[in-house]
């Protein structure tokens, strides 16, 4: 609050002015950046870590680090003061590092823990945390069908890990989204085309980067017509790449399934 609010140093115990410069220090707003370049599923799983970083620091300064398919998804967020865009076809990973230096964050969270974020922590200096992304686990699953995982926290509370020592924690609420009017507007226009606007629907997502995060189509399927016989109205949402499995599970729940 500027020198005149300070003590007279010259009258203050040797102690006292020893520890003023790590007072000052921790009344300064943190400068916190979130880095996860992809996918759609693992961003959005971050939003909980967002929105618990504002509330317990109203003050601080928190950015977003993604790719350009991914942006819009944090884009609109209320609790983001600014959104980094990374176009690895169209950027070299030192020109985005030379960003980020210029941020001068003063908490840096990989919330991703690839190759190119490990790259990033050696080009940009400062205090970097990370979390367990259990690889072994994983692998162990993927591959012999054994769980090794001890315990079930999801993943969206994981992501507090590279947040320890901002002092926060899992609130338990869920992932959110928030989009723009514009937004808004061009999907109320579709489902009005559709004859959705009014009427409650139940969307299905069979997509995934992975086919190892895939679903199979039949229990797709079978969910569908489950669903239908409920009287549920169904619209299977997807990429180009969904198209082929997104039909064939909009047709098995017949006049109320939409692809």
């Amino acid at each position: 609050r500027g020198a005149a609010a300070l003590p007279n140093l010259r009258c203050a115990h040797p102690l006292y002015v020893a520890l003023l410069p790590t007072a000052l220090l921790a009344r300064t707003p943190p400068r916190i950046l979130l880095l996860r370049l992809s996918s759609m599923g693992d961003v959005i799983l971050t939003t909980p870590l967002i929105r618990v970083l504002r509330r317990r620091h109203p003050d601080a300064h928190l950015a977003y680090c993604t790719r350009p398919a991914f942006a819009s998804l944090v884009a609109d967020h209320p609790a983001l003061d600014d959104l980094i865009v990374f176009d690895p076809k169209e950027e070299p990973l030192g020109t985005l590092a030379r960003r980020l230096r210029a941020g001068r964050f003063t908490h840096l969270l990989d919330l991703h823990g690839v190759l190119r974020t490990r790259a990033l922590r050696l080009l940009v200096p400062g205090r970097w945390r990370g979390y367990s992304k259990r690889r072994v686990a994983r692998a162990a699953l993927i591959r012999f069908k054994r769980n090794l995982y001890l315990d079930a926290v999801p993943e969206a509370e994981r992501f507090f890990q590279a947040a320890r020592g901002l002092d926060v924690k899992p609130d338990g609420d869920p992932p959110e989204l928030y989009l723009s009017a514009v937004a808004r507007q061009r999907a109320g226009e579709w489902l009005s085309l559709h004859g959705l606007a009014s009427t409650p629907f139940v969307a299905l997502a069979p997509g995934a980067a992975h086919f190892t995060k895939r679903w199979p189509v039949e229990h797709w399927r079978e969910l569908a017509r489950d669903l239908a016989a409920r009287g549920r109205e169904l619209l299977v949402v997807g990429g180009p790449e969904d198209v082929t499995a997104g039909d064939a599970i909009a047709r098995a729940a017949g006049a109320r399934g939409r692809s």
